[in-house]
Parts: structure tokens; sequence; C-alpha cells
């Protein structure tokens, strides 16, 4: 072999520019599903969020991230509600803690399966509705809140009544539908 053969070195192949990209796209891929949903802790929350969600303080790490997300929002709306609202709220909140894992995940299983028997404008109304009611004034959302409560306490023939009376009223007819429920 000649000294010019033994210098030569083939040169190494180059990597195509679609190559880098399809290796950075999976490695983005890759990176993504592992921080998609980072737990936060406890000592992220800010001081208001802590003081509503004080009675989960023990049990926070344990959380799934989800769930942390949507405890930490709904800390953030605990500023706008009203003192009865909040009551309200941590009453339920103390219910919910009271049953058991075996209990929660049947009432989860209720409210989905509730959720799939409605037909999808009708689930589409109802996120309108509960869009619609959560940007009311505190005030009107009280008023809504118990006059709900009080239909709740009606005997179920009184209730349906007060039902097609509300069907007729959004029909069209100048009804006074509130006579049903019991004075609040």
């Amino acid at each position: 072999m000649t000294p010019d053969a033994m210098t030569t070195i083939p040169p190494k192949p180059r990597a195509t520019p679609w190559r880098h990209l399809l290796v950075g796209a999976s490695l983005l891929l890759c990176a993504s599903a592992f921080a998609a949903e980072p737990a936060s802790a406890w000592s992220s929350l800010n001081p208001s969020q802590q003081e509503a969600l004080a009675t989960l303080r023990s049990e926070w790490d344990s959380l799934p991230p989800k769930q942390q997300q949507r405890l930490a929002q709904a800390a953030e709306r605990w500023q706008d509600m009203t003192p009865a609202q909040r009551q309200r709220a941590q009453q339920k909140l103390e219910q919910w803690k009271a049953l058991s894992p075996e209990q929660r995940r049947e009432r989860g299983a209720e409210m989905r399966a509730q959720l799939q028997q409605l037909t999808p404008e009708e689930r589409a109304r109802l996120r309108e509705q509960v869009q619609t009611f959560r940007q009311l004034p505190p005030e009107q959302r009280e008023r809504l809140i118990d006059q709900y409560q009080r239909f709740r306490a009606l005997p179920q023939p009184q209730r349906q009544e007060m039902r097609e009376c509300l069907r007729r009223r959004r029909a069209g007819e100048t009804l006074d539908c509130e006579h049903y429920l019991p004075p609040g």
C-alpha cells in the first residue's frame, strides 16, 4: 500500500436534514410525555390556595397531578365565593372526604354514566349552562342555588309539576312557576 492510500480515509456519510428533524421530534415527544403533568408541591401553592385546601394538606403529595391542578383552580375560585357558598363548598368537601375510596369511585362512575346517557347536544347545552352560571354575579348564583335547594326539597309530584311549568314557560307561555317552591 502506498503512503497516499493509507492517509485517504473515506468521508463519513452525512446525516440528511430530515433525519435530524426526525430525531429531534422523537426526543421532544419523549420529553413531553415525561414532563406533561408534573405534580406540584404544597409549597408551590399561594397562601390563599393553601388556606382553601388546608384539609387536603396531608394527602396533597399523593394526589394525581390532574386532581392537584383542578383543586388549585377551585381554590382560586374560592376567593370569589360568598361566605354562604364557601360554607356549602366546605361541607361538600368534608362529605367527599368521609367517603371510602370505593364510594368515591362509585359516585364518579354514576356521574360519568349519567353524562354518557346525554346526547352530544345535551352535553354541550349543559357545558354552556355551567359556564353561564359561573359567570353570574355571586348574589345571583346564591339565589339560584337557594331556589334549587328548595326545589330538591319538594315531593316528586310537585317537582314534576314545576318542571312542566318551566317547560311551558320556555316555550313562550307567561307563567309564574316559582309558586311551587316553599318560601325561602
